[in-house]
């Protein structure tokens, strides 16, 4: 083989080993590096989602009229008039409201599908959203979405809007109602704490 053949030979032996200078991708156009971007962005979404959870789980407890009843930490303590046994407000203004009623059972367990201790129907323009049964632990209840109007006092403003989420159940041969309510412009910031809320005094609290 002549001098110049072996000479091509070698030069192509090392091209052909030489790493390429753009980054390497995958069927469809995505590099290495994308891929790292897209799935560090995935787990920080993770992340702070499970921050939020861990700090929306965050409960304190009471017990009022034998239940033990789970209400946000820091959360303040308001005087209450029947039916109501307990509530308390957000920390921070909002003038979210997280309530106990309670009642005499219905005749029927049955029955508690049909009615609340909770006298927000008695409300100006209360709109009934949703109602659905749920088995909360052991303890079979009744989970409902509601709105009403709420007038401000001492003012010309319109009427507040208000949503609220409840659950009913019967205990300690009681009809109980925990109801969390807030203005319409800040519900999506508690209701997600409705369902820990729930589970924790319904489950605590057991059927009667």
């Amino acid at each position: 083989m002549s001098e110049t053949a072996t000479t091509a030979t070698v030069a192509t032996g090392r091209a052909s080993g030489r790493l390429s200078s753009t980054p390497y991708r995958l069927h469809g156009g995505l590099s290495v590096s994308d891929l790292i971007v897209i799935f560090g962005g995935i787990a920080l979404l993770i992340v702070g989602w499970a921050l939020q959870r861990a700090h929306d789980a965050r409960l304190d407890t009471a017990e009022i009229a034998g239940l033990q009843v789970a209400f946000p930490e820091g959360w303040l303590p308001l005087p209450t008039e029947e039916p109501a046994i307990a509530q308390w407000t957000d920390d921070q203004g909002s003038g979210a409201t997280l309530t106990v009623y309670a009642g005499p059972a219905p005749a029927e367990t049955a029955l508690i599908q049909f009615g609340s201790p909770n006298p927000a129907n008695a409300q100006s323009a209360y709109t009934p959203i949703r109602s659905e049964p749920v088995t909360l632990g052991s303890t079979a209840a009744v989970r409902s979405d509601y709105a009403y109007a709420r007038q401000q006092i001492a003012t010309s403003s319109p009427p507040e809007i208000i949503r609220g989420r409840e659950v009913a159940w019967t205990a300690n041969g009681q009809q109980y109602a925990l109801a969390l309510e807030a203005p319409d412009r800040d519900w999506s910031s508690f209701e997600g704490l409705f369902e820990s809320l729930a589970t924790a005094t319904v489950t605590q609290g057991g059927a009667g």
